[in-house]
């Protein structure tokens, strides 16, 4: 099967469908013949020239070639009908060869037709920038907290609803002459009095 053109991209998501900001691939699977259908997103997102249909063969090797077998496998579990879902983090390759970051949230629906042909049916949300913006926020927030942990000043954050402190720094325990495991199990309504 090779690659087709333009005219046969699937319809585009319904009426119900949530718009986002954020790249949204629509897809489906035909359980019988292993056919991937997708919107014209998969193209545009990945940067390749439009793709509407993709073989089993011709999808799996825009996977990096360790997750492939993972995807095979959940594939087959879902077409032998030992999973009605798919659900997984999923990397693709871009036109420049570069690795894309997806989350794939996909159900079994059977044809509304009286066949009992079955499809998987979904989207691949595009967290590419979320992957790489993860490892720098991740030190970030360490920066933040040890700053706050070392600094001479009380601070301190509250749940009101929960009258309990939420965080509160050593400067704060200090000056009130407890331990923080001792002033973060009291409530906060008994330092109000």
């Amino acid at each position: 099967m090779s690659k087709t053109a333009c005219r046969d991209f699937l319809d585009p998501p319904s009426k119900d469908f949530i718009g986002s900001l954020i790249s949204i691939i629509h897809f489906q699977v035909d359980l019988e013949t292993m056919i991937f259908s997708f919107d014209r997103n998969f193209s545009e997102t990945l940067g390749l020239p439009p793709i509407a249909t993709l073989s089993q063969q011709e999808f799996l090797e825009q996977i990096p070639r360790p997750d492939q077998r993972f995807v095979q496998f959940n594939l087959t579990s879902v077409k032998a009908g030992n999973s009605n879902i798919m659900n997984r983090g999923l990397r693709l390759f871009d036109g420049k060869g570069k690795i894309r970051h997806f989350e794939c949230r996909s159900r079994v629906e059977q044809a509304t037709d009286n066949s009992q042909r079955k499809t998987l049916k979904g989207i691949f949300v595009d967290i590419s920038e979320r992957q790489v913006k993860q490892p720098a926020l991740s030190e970030s927030e360490k920066l933040f907290k040890a700053i706050l942990e070392e600094s001479p000043h009380a601070m301190y954050r509250i749940d009101i609803k929960r009258d309990r402190f939420d965080y509160i720094s050593r400067g704060f325990a200090k000056t009130l002459g407890r331990s923080q495991e001792e002033i973060l199990a009291l409530p906060y309504s008994e330092f109000c009095t």
